[in-house]
């Protein structure tokens, strides 16, 4: 296990990408996983994720020097750093990559994806027609759309959202954005994408 990349961007967006190469039993072993058994996480699966996060949350402040950066959800389930003037921060991960984005002052979106075919089987009902005839039978754009509407819905941090009607993306003239379409607005964030590896894929959104 390793932090395999730590990049800072323009407009102060810094992510920070943990690779596990342990499972369960190894972790455990190590005696890595003290902290997280008992009711508040009843899987293994579950476990693994808390102390990844932590570890995370752990080099988020060594980033940012600060020594006691804490955890906490919101009533939507939306992470927050605790305490005031900390910042934003999203986490997503996928298979082994973890991921924790964040942003000094402005909320954060951030998803991670391995491409695979079974997207195809989910696209038309979380993209827009316009969308759908970008992306075609291109699994590697399929894979972009489907990141960039994760990230903007984990920026806007609230349910009852539409994907295909309030979460758009968009390609013109080589760069990608996002469109967040509420009721009475329509805001358009920047897009940034980054290669893992062959098959996977980062995507933020700020």
């Amino acid at each position: 296990m390793a932090l395999i990349k730590t990049q800072r961007y323009a407009q102060d967006a810094l992510v920070l990408v943990w690779h596990l190469t342990e499972t369960h039993s190894d972790l455990d072993s190590m005696g890595l996983l003290i902290d997280f058994k008992g009711p508040a996480y009843p899987t293994e699966y579950g476990q693994v994720m808390a102390y990844v996060k932590q570890e995370l949350i752990y080099q988020l402040g060594v980033e940012l020097s600060v020594s006691s950066l804490l955890l906490n959800k919101d009533t939507h389930g939306k992470p927050h750093l605790k305490g005031e003037n900390h910042g934003h921060i999203s986490i997503s991960h996928n298979k082994d990559y973890y991921v924790l984005a964040y942003h000094p002052f402005k909320p954060i979106g951030v998803d991670v994806e391995k491409a695979r075919p079974q997207l195809f089987n989910v696209l038309h009902r979380v993209c827009a027609s316009h969308e759908l005839a970008f992306i075609k039978n291109n699994l590697q754009l399929a894979t972009t759309v489907w990141c960039i509407k994760e990230a903007l819905y984990k920026l806007y941090g609230r349910r009852g959202l539409i994907f295909k009607e309030n979460l758009i993306s968009d390609f013109k003239e080589s760069v990608w954005t996002a469109e967040l379409k509420l009721e009475n607005s329509v805001t358009t964030f920047p897009v940034i994408i980054e290669h893992l590896n062959s098959e996977t894929q980062l995507v933020l959104v700020f």
